[in-house]
């Protein structure tokens, strides 16, 4: 599977509807996104912890009310093209994406509070789309808490670089998590082999080059996660031609 990271963030402003509308476009099967909570408990689209980077607003996310940042230009900062793009709900991301594209959902560290869950598994039953969505998170024990609460959502753990001397399965089995996120820097044949024997899905960012996804498809993972949906794409179908 091809998965864009962020959405088409290599063509267009990351999180925003119009990397997912690219992404889709582009032949991705799936889009990675990160979710946040506003201090007015509204769940949003967005990576970082501060406004800085991918606005033309400051200061932290989570001391803002939704409506203090809903009008930023979240666009501009990539190419002027994308002046008009905002920060978007996660209610307004899955109706774009719901019936289109599977959905991996990246709990970010703000997001892990008990009083966000609840507002993201809504989220997720009014849109009927819990069977299309994969959870995220580095935090693991919060994949826990969903599966304790919504056993039949999808989870996967990411493996932190600083732990890749640990077994990924026995960190995803700890969690009940059904599938292990990592870095292209972290796979090896015998990560991908044990977690393959335990039916545990290998997927890994992020794949921008031929080189890394040449790697990433010698250890046998099943899902490769980019910046560059359309390239890798093509590359990888360009790889079945030959083999067929």
């Amino acid at each position: 599977m091809v998965v864009a990271h962020r959405g088409a963030s290599g063509y267009a402003p990351e999180n925003t509807l119009a990397a997912f509308r690219l992404a889709i476009e582009h032949g991705a099967d799936m889009i990675e996104l990160d979710v946040q909570r506003t201090i007015d408990n509204r769940l949003i689209v967005f990576h970082d912890t501060t406004l800085r980077r991918t606005t033309n607003g400051k200061g932290y996310l989570a001391r803002k009310t939704f409506s203090q940042i809903s009008g930023l230009d979240t666009g501009s900062w990539f190419n002027h093209k994308f002046a008009n793009e905002h920060i978007p709900l996660l209610d307004d991301a899955l109706a774009l994406l719901r019936n289109k594209i599977y959905v991996n959902i990246e709990i970010k560290p703000s997001a892990t509070q008990d009083t966000t869950l609840p507002l993201l598994l809504s989220s997720l039953r009014r849109h009927k789309i819990e069977s299309y969505v994969l959870i995220s998170s580095f935090h693991h024990g919060v994949l826990k808490k969903i599966k304790d609460v919504a056993p039949n959502v999808a989870t996967a753990i990411i493996q932190h670089p600083s732990a890749s001397f640990r077994s990924p399965v026995i960190s995803a089995r700890r969690v009940h998590a059904d599938a292990i996120v990592c870095s292209i820097h972290q796979i090896s044949h015998s990560r991908c082999n044990d977690a393959r024997v335990h039916g545990m899905p290998v997927c890994v960012y992020t794949v921008n080059t031929h080189r890394a996804l040449a790697k990433a498809i010698r250890c046998g993972v099943s899902a490769v996660v980019t910046n560059y949906p359309a390239e890798i794409a093509k590359y990888i179908k360009n790889l079945r031609d030959n083999i067929s």
